[in-house]
Formats: structure tokens, sequence, C-alpha cells
């Protein structure tokens, strides 16, 4: 381009020269200009317009000079102007072509673009087509123009013979009108039809149709599905709904679907007789209009945490419209929807009035059986030889330290894992023989619980077997034996005396329960006017054997310091001067006894009689020990104990103390038998000799009453037993006791509210209180009393025991009392008084007591002095 541009400049520059100026002009570059309208950019073009001028200029310096000056400029100016108006021309030719170019272009490849899209597009509705399981067809005018291979199978032909086919051809006659009339008034549709296969059989189909443009045409896509399945299954499941019907309408069971508005949406045949309805005239209607108010006022608010997502069973008893009141169970299932949110529930409801019935009677009956084992501490056990599974009753596991009853079965292997390991191959022995030569299994042995606790078991049991003599199971019981055995063996295992203190304090307290049994009742044969002379020794001999067995629990009341005491401020030289008088029968005539009392001892507040009895218990004790003779020391002093020397007491103070010893010199103890001296039961003396609970009743009483008790003791060198106690910080005052000679009349007509829990001293009280002309009221727990107080409008008196069952003791039962008969007196019977004596043992202030067991004539004159004030 550049070449012939400059050719022509050269040819035209020339031109110019060779013509005078006159006649030449500039005008000739034009066409150099004009090569412009194919330059290759736009500056080129303007760059070809200044070569142009400038060699106009040129030209018009080195040409003859041939004509006017002025007509010379003008024509060379003419020349400029026509040189740069060419210019402007060609570059707003060019870049119009270009822009023309552009265009083209541009729409060429939108073309090309919408060309592909199409191709692709077309490409992709047939691949679409093929991979759908649903047959799909283009249509125009009735006639198939394209289908999938989904609908070439439906319909059991190859794509190419639809191609082309009517579409009423496919569809049965009885219905060709119907869908003609469709296709002519909407392309627009959805229906259910039915069509032939090639092979002549029937499908019924679901068509939906829409509009399309294809290939530039206006025509419709229909889209089939095969209804064949469909079909099929609702039928199925209207065949199982209607299974469903007859079972649930046959079932004993309420059964129905409530949506979140508590309306009845489905109900079984049950309804109609409980709710005497028919079931059209339940469904749709809200809970609480069909239900009774009180019934569903008990379900509402299991209705509210179902509807909230929660499963729920409860049981209750309600009237139901028919007229009956049931024992029902209702479970409550939540419906949730895709969502998750509760659309509603179901509601089965069972009659359960009979199973409640025979499960109280079973529970009962399991009750009483439990009870039993509880009481015996007895439990069972059966073992099947085909399974090897292995059963225990509920008290077998307590008996063994297994709590968890319900999710551990037990094995033979964790049997024998308890059993104690150096019995352990005697009790497989013994298992041994009694399966394989039918020896008794019956033994005792010991086990180790978890926790590492000791117990030992009695274990009886029986091989079952066929007629053939071969084992079918092995039923047995085992029973906890351990505290018999400790009793057999004088508690010599117990651990601290304070809990042995707190065993044979209850151990007194059923005691006492017995003996106020006992005593009572003989008090009352023995009032009988008409009792011949032997039966009333015999009685007054059963008396006496039941004081006996009184006085035995008061020492074991002692032991335990669980005894009332009646502390006054005593001077314990002045009660030793009065016990020797008395003492000396007792001891003997062999013994020698030495008084060594202190000039100024100290005063303390102790019960005599209770100190007269510990001082009997030791001298009897070294009566015991000087079988021969020998001599006996009573000692009274004042020591003051230190830190040092209390140390070796338990819960002792250090301070000022009264003592007061008694020492012989008889055979003494070994240090084994003396680690053992105040354990209850234990003796060293023969059968019949002695109870085993002097020494504990001395440690109780000096325990009790804020002392305590040291032995010093040496084989054939005698024993020191000392008793250490407080001294009083008060003053000695003299009081002289009198008693009134006049006798009260112990008869009344007062209400009496008695409170016991034992059948038969309950029975005892009313029958003694009534004899008196009282009015009794009687109760064998807490609540029971209660109730009687708030249904009775006067009670003058209450007597009741101290511990009771169901959560309610003798105290919580007299605060009830004192709030509603504040005048009337209270009077507490007892032969377990822990929780009405303060730490001394004393009666706690305004607190009377009366303790088990006691003679009748006691009992009422106790209660008739609380009556008159």
């Amino acid at each position: 381009m550049s070449i012939v541009c400059a050719v022509v400049a050269t040819a035209i520059f020339l031109f110019d020269l060779s013509l005078p100026l006159g006649v030449a002009g500039g005008v000739p570059y034009v066409a150099l200009v004009l090569l412009g309208m194919w330059a290759p950019s736009r500056p080129y073009i303007f760059l070809l317009a200044v070569v142009g001028s400038g060699l106009t200029i040129v030209g018009y310096l080195f040409s003859d000079n041939g004509g006017v000056s002025w007509v010379v400029l003008i024509n060379r100016g003419l020349a400029f102007f026509v040189i740069w108006s060419t210019a402007i021309l060609v570059a707003h030719r060019n870049q119009s072509r270009d822009a023309l170019e552009q265009s083209n272009n541009e729409l060429e490849k939108s073309v090309e673009q919408r060309t592909r899209e199409f191709r692709e597009s077309e490409s992709r509705y047939r691949a679409l087509s093929d991979l759908t399981s649903e047959g799909v067809a283009i249509v125009k005018d009735s006639i198939i123009i394209e289908a999938n291979q989904a609908f070439a199978d439906m319909y059991g032909y190859e794509v190419s013979e639809l191609v082309g086919k009517p579409t009423l051809e496919l569809t049965v006659p009885e219905l060709r009108s119907d869908v003609a009339g469709r296709l002519e008034e909407n392309l627009s549709d959805s229906y259910e039809s039915e069509s032939f296969r090639k092979d002549g059989s029937r499908i019924p189909i679901e068509i939906k149709a829409a509009p399309i443009i294809y290939q530039g045409q206006k025509m419709r896509v229909s889209r089939l599905r095969d209804l064949t399945e469909t079909r099929l299954a609702a039928a199925t499941i209207r065949d199982s709904d209607e299974r469903y019907k007859n079972i649930t309408d046959n079932l004993p069971v309420l059964i129905a679907y409530i949506d979140r508005d508590r309306r009845y949406r489905s109900v079984n045949k049950l309804f109609e007789t409980w709710y005497q309805l028919p079931v059209s005239e339940i469904v749709g209607q809200r809970m609480e209009d069909i239900m009774l108010p009180d019934s569903y006022a008990k379900m509402e608010p299991s209705i509210n945490r179902v509807l909230a997502g929660e499963a729920v069973m409860q049981e209750d008893a309600s009237l139901t419209p028919d007229g009956i009141y049931r024992y029902r169970r209702v479970n409550y299932i939540p419906h949730r929807g895709e969502d998750g949110s509760v659309m509603g529930f179901f509601a089965l409801v069972e009659d359960i009035s009979d199973l409640r019935r025979t499960m109280q009677e079973l529970e009962l009956q399991r009750e009483r059986l439990a009870e039993a084992q509880r009481i015996g501490n007895i439990g069972n056990w059966e073992r099947n030889f085909e399974t090897e599974e292995l059963s225990w009753s509920t008290q077998a596991y307590r008996i063994f330290g297994l709590t968890d009853a319900n999710s551990v079965p037990p094995s033979r292997e964790q049997f024998l894992s308890l059993v104690h390991e150096a019995d352990r191959s005697f009790v497989q022995a013994a298992l041994v023989a009694a399966v394989e030569i039918d020896v008794p299994y019956r033994l005792d042995h010991r086990i180790v619980r978890p926790d590492g606790t000791i117990r030992i078991l009695h274990e009886e049991a029986v091989v079952i077997r066929d007629a053939a003599g071969q084992p079918l199971r092995m039923a047995g019981t085992c029973q906890d034996i351990t505290e018999q055995k400790q009793i057999e063996e004088q508690l010599r295992r117990a651990q601290r005396l304070e809990a042995v203190g707190q065993l044979t304090g209850g151990v007194a307290h059923d005691f006492n329960n017995i003996l106020a049994a006992i005593i009572g009742n003989l008090d009352l044969i023995e009032d009988r006017a008409d009792m011949a002379a032997s039966d009333r020794d015999s009685i007054a001999i059963a008396l006496g054997a039941a004081n006996r067995g009184a006085e035995l629990t008061h020492r074991l009341l002692a032991f335990s310091r669980q005894q009332p005491l009646n502390a006054v401020i005593t001077d314990i030289n002045e009660v030793v001067r009065n016990f020797q008088k008395f003492a000396k029968p007792v001891i003997g005539e062999d013994i020698t006894v030495e008084l060594t009392l202190a000039a100024d001892i100290w005063p303390v507040v102790v019960d005599i009689g209770q100190l007269e009895n510990a001082l009997l218990n030791l001298i009897i004790n070294a009566r015991d020990a000087t079988p021969d003779g020998g001599r006996l020391t009573i000692e009274t002093a004042n020591r003051f104990l230190d830190g040092g020397e209390t140390e070796i007491f338990e819960d002792l103070s250090p301070g000022d103390y009264a003592m007061v010893a008694v020492t012989d010199n008889g055979i003494g103890m070994s240090a084994d038998i003396l680690k053992q001296a105040v354990e209850p039961f234990f003796t060293t003396k023969d059968v019949g000799k002695g109870s085993g609970l002097g020494l504990s009743m001395v440690f109780g009483f000096a325990r009790q009453s804020d002392g305590q008790v040291s032995i010093d003791s040496e084989e054939k060198n005698g024993t020191t037993v000392r008793i250490f106690l407080p001294k009083a910080e008060v003053v000695m005052e003299t009081t002289a006791a009198t008693e009134t000679a006049e006798e009260l009349d112990l008869n009344g007509s007062e209400t009496i509210l008695v409170v016991e829990d034992n059948r038969d001293v309950l029975d005892y009280l009313v029958k003694s209180i009534e004899r008196h002309g009282y009015a009794v009221l009687q109760a064998e727990d807490g609540p029971t009393a209660v109730a009687l107080m708030a249904n009775c409008n006067g009670i003058d008196l209450l007597l009741t025991d101290v511990v009771l069952p169901h959560g309610m003791s003798g105290r919580d039962v007299a605060s009830a009392f004192k709030e509603r008969y504040p005048a009337a007196g209270i009077l507490y019977s007892s032969g377990y008084t822990q929780d009405v004596l303060n730490s001394r043992g004393q009666l706690e202030d305004g607190v009377a007591l009366i303790s088990k067991p006691y003679r009748s004539r006691d009992l009422i004159r106790r209660v008739r002095e609380l009556l008159d004030g």
C-alpha cells in the first residue's frame, strides 16, 4: 500500500512540475488521498493528506510561473481544501465501512451461536426424553412427530413405528371421542385414559400435555405415565385398608387418629360401644365434645405432651359415656409430617379393668411373698438344666448385694464368683452331688458381696427330674443367717460399739413391742375376778418371765443409750453406802467388801436407779470372778482428766469427773477377752449363767450420762472397772419426795386417739383403755391418725408410739395433733425412745413418756394424770 501511494505521489508531483503555475494546481493530489480508502488505519489517510498538501506547496515553489499570482494562490488554496475535504470524507467512509463489517460479523456469530444452541437443546431434549422412565411424544394435528424409547416400550412398538401414527389409533374405542375433543380444545391438558398396546392388551395411562415450538412450528408435547402399578398399588392399599378396618374394628382396643385441632379423623368400631354414638357422628368432632369432662381432663396433659412431639403412655380410671367405670391404658403416638412437625397423633385406648384386678391380686400375692421373704431374709432361686438359665427372686438379689434385679440376669458363674473363695470348692461339690447322686443340697457357706461385705447363707434345694430320672431344674432357697451366726458367735465380729448399740436398741424396740402385747394381755387376764387360784399363779409366773424379758430389754437400751433417764443431782457416796446394804446378800459371805470413799466427792447428774443397776452388775461380775471367795473394793474419787487421758476414751472431753470403781482380786481376763468385754451378749460364763449384757449395760449407762468406762484386768490378777461421770456445776440440794396417798379414780369418758403400728399391742391398748370407760380411736400409722383427727370434733388425749411406718413418726403425729388440739395431752409409748430423749437420755421438755412394756394399771394411771392436767 505504501509503495503504491509513493508511486502515485511521485507521478502527480512530476506532472505538477511539468506544468506552469497558472495551469497546474494541487487538485491532482486528491487521487493520492482517495487511495486512503484502502488504508490500514485512519491516521494513514491523514498522512496521505499531509503528503499531498506538502507536495502542493513544493510544486508551487518549483513550477514555472505561468499565470496571474492571485489566481495561482487561489488555485493552490482550493487544492488544500479539496485534499483535506476528501481525506475527511474517506476517513468517514472507512469508519462506516468498518462498522458495517463488524455488525455483519457479529450477526454471523450470533446466528452461528443460536444455531449451535438450538442443536444442543434439541440434543438435550432427545437425551432427556430417552432417559426418562415416562413416555414423551411430540404431536402435531394428532400425529406423532417424535417419541422417546420409554413411550415406545410402553406401547410395545419401535420408535420408528410410532412416528407418523395418529394418537387416536392407540386409544381404546370407547374413549376416542373424548380424547379427540380434548386434542381439539386444549394444547395444555391433564387426564387419565386407556390405550392399546401393540399386542392388543390395554394399559391405563396418565397424560399431561403442554404446547411447544418444535422445528419452528407450534406442536404439543405429551408426557405419559403407565398407571398399571399405581392402580395395582391403590387396589392393594384399598384391600389393606379394608383388612386394617376389619382388624381394628374387631380388636378390644379403641383406635383413633386425631389432628392438631383435637378432632377425630378416624376411629374404630369400639368407639360406638364406649361412647354410645355411631362412628359417623364421632369423626370430625373434637375430643372434649365426645368425652366426659372428667375423662378428658385426665387425658389433657398427655394430649399436650404428644402434640409437643412426645410419645406418652398413661393409665387412669374414669367413667365412660356407657356408664361403666373403667381403668384404661392409653398410648399416644405422634404423627409427623415430612418437615418433622406434628400433624396429629394416634391414640390406642385399652380397657385394662380386668387385667388391673388380676395384676393387683398378683401384685398383692407377690408383695406378700416378697414381704415374707424380706422378713425372713429368705430368697429363692431356680436353675434350668436345659437352658442353663438361673433366676433369682428380688430378696435373693438383696442377699447377694446386687441391686439391679431387672437388667443383669444371674448366672451360675456369677453365683460361684460371689461364694467366698474358701467355701467355693465344697459348694461346687455339694451342687454336683445333688444333681448326680441326689444328695440333699443343704449347707451353710459364706459369700462376698460386690461391696466386699461377707455374709453367711443357709441354702437348701431340691432337684426336679423327669420320668427317666434326668434333672430338669433345681429349685432352692437362700437365707441370710449372718445375724444368727453373729449372735451364736456372740457378736465377736461386731464393728464399732456405737453401731452395735443402734442394733441392740432396735432389737429392744421390737422385743418391747412383743413384751408389751404379752404383759398387757396377761394383765387383762389377771384382772378377771372369776380366775382360779392355780390359773392366777400361772399368770403370775408368766408375768414374772415377761418382766425378766423387759429387764433384759432395759439392759439392751442401757447399752445402746436409748433408755429414758431420770437424772438428778446425786452424791455417789450416798448411793454407794445405800447400795452396800442390799449388796451383801448378792455377793455372799465369802467375799469381803471394802469401801474407799472420797470425803469431798463431786456431785454428778445421773439416774440413781441406773447407777445402782450398774454397780449391781459390776459386783455380780466380781462375785463370779471369785468363786472361791476374795475381796471386793468400791472406791470413789475426784479426777481431772486432761487431753492426753481423754484421748483413750471415745467422745470424752477433758475436765472434772467423779469416779466410782469396783475392784476384785478374781481370775481376771485375757487381752482378747478384754477387747470384747463390753460387747452385748459376750460372756465367758457357762450357758444359763449370764446374759452377756452386764458390762454392756454399764457402758451404755456411762455414755448416756456423758461419761465413760475403763477396764483394767490381767489373768489371775483381778479386774478393776472405773466409771467416770462428769462433775455437776450446781449446788447440791436435798428434796424430800412425797407420795400422794390418795388413790386416783382411773375411770373416765374422754376420747383418746391411740396410734400404734403393732397390731397386737394396739389391740391390747384399745381393750385396756376401753375397760375404764374411755372412747378410743385407733390408727396403725401417722396418715391414718391425721385423717381421724380431721374427721373428729373432739379428742382429749393422744397416745402414740414413737416409731411409726409410712413416713410419719410419733413426733410428727404429735405435732399435727397439737395444732388441732392445743389444749389436749400427748403421751408417747415406746420401747425405742431415741427420738424423744436428749443427749443425756432425759425426756425433752413437755414430753410425757411411758416405756414399753408396762402394766395396764400403770398405763391408765399415766393417762388419767395427763387428762387431769
